[in-house]
């Protein structure tokens, strides 16, 4: 009997230590969120003396503990797509037997610095079976090594290439979706700006709009302690701009570009706990202004990478859920 007391008694101040991790003086974190972060500030990453290697490995690793829960999909396939002097990547999930479908490339998150196909692979399955479309995710050459534009110059490269092969993989070139989280929307937006002719929809998840300055609203009430820092924005933004001249060169920075007429429709998600919230609703208020069609939605209670979290909180899988739900409706 004693030992049920003490169970009962430890399981309470659990739940209450928990209920004051969740309290913040900008609103409630998902319960889970609020655990994850308890754990993440503890054993935070030194982004100036962690080698990149191991940052890299770190991600991988973090992504396969919370993102564990997703569908199956029917084909899963690795192509690698030609450039100039190198081969690109890329992970396609399909249906046996597509043809004539639409395509969403998708542009894994990570500062430009970190990430890869192993890192949205729960991303990508949920994306495929909630919209039927064929997915394929891009492996882009990452900063340092690669620093602007090697980035968006893969991106290019891969878009170019589906919509001129398209139809081999069955798809339909003229049904192409660009999406992405973090630097990754930050990827889709730039596409969506220079190759606007090729382009029928934008799905930008937390991205990053403006690299020239960090001194939004959102910036001061989370630059510290909520997963991505404004310590942690400066450090990326040093390893993929070396040069501060392209800090406001719009295929940098999206928010920058003036002329935004012709851009395809976007769906805009933030995080209400995010650095990048503010410059994600800023973005998409210059592309409503600018007649494009426009859905933004903030998600409460969430941070920065929170769709990633497949295998931890429910609103994940119901955002991705939603997405899937929104890329057949454009597509068809």
């Amino acid at each position: 009997m004693i030992f049920v007391i003490i169970f009962v008694f430890t399981v309470f101040a659990l739940l209450i230590v928990l209920e004051v991790f969740r309290r913040t003086k900008f609103g409630k974190l998902d319960h889970k969120i609020a655990g994850l972060l308890a754990y993440s500030n503890l054993v935070s990453v030194d982004h100036g003396t962690t080698p990149i290697e191991e940052f890299r490995r770190g991600m991988i690793k973090n992504v396969h503990k919370v993102g564990w829960k997703y569908p199956e999909v029917p084909v899963v396939e690795d192509l690698d797509i030609p450039s100039k002097e190198f081969n690109i990547p890329i992970r396609i999930y399909r249906s046996e037997n597509a043809k004539e479908l639409p395509v969403v490339l998708y542009f894994h998150g990570g500062g430009f610095v970190r990430g890869s196909n192993d890192t949205v692979v729960n991303i990508c399955s949920y994306l495929q079976n909630k919209s039927g479309a064929v997915i394929i995710s891009v492996d882009y050459r990452l900063a340092p090594e690669f620093p602007f534009p090697g980035a968006i110059d893969d991106a290019k490269t891969v878009l170019d290439w589906i919509y001129k092969n398209g139809p081999t993989l069955g798809i339909d070139p003229h049904k192409i979706i660009v999406a992405g989280d973090s630097s990754g929307g930050t990827i889709s937006a730039v596409l969506s700006q220079i190759a606007r002719d090729k382009i029928m929809y934008q799905i930008l998840l937390y991205p990053v709009t403006n690299l020239k300055s960090f001194t939004s609203e959102s910036y001061y009430n989370f630059a510290k302690g909520f997963i991505l820092t404004k310590t942690g924005m400066e450090w990326f933004r040093s390893m993929y701009l070396p040069d501060k001249e392209n800090w406001t060169d719009p295929k940098v920075s999206p928010l920058f570009e003036t002329n935004l007429i012709g851009v395809p429709p976007a769906l805009i998600i933030t995080a209400a706990f995010d650095v990048l919230r503010d410059e994600g609703k800023e973005y998409a208020d210059k592309l409503s202004a600018a007649g494009i069609d426009t859905e933004y939605i903030n998600v409460d209670g969430v941070v920065h990478g929170f769709i990633s979290l497949t295998g931890v909180i429910r609103k994940s899988r119901e955002i991705l859920s939603f997405i899937g739900k929104r890329i057949s409706e454009f597509s068809t």
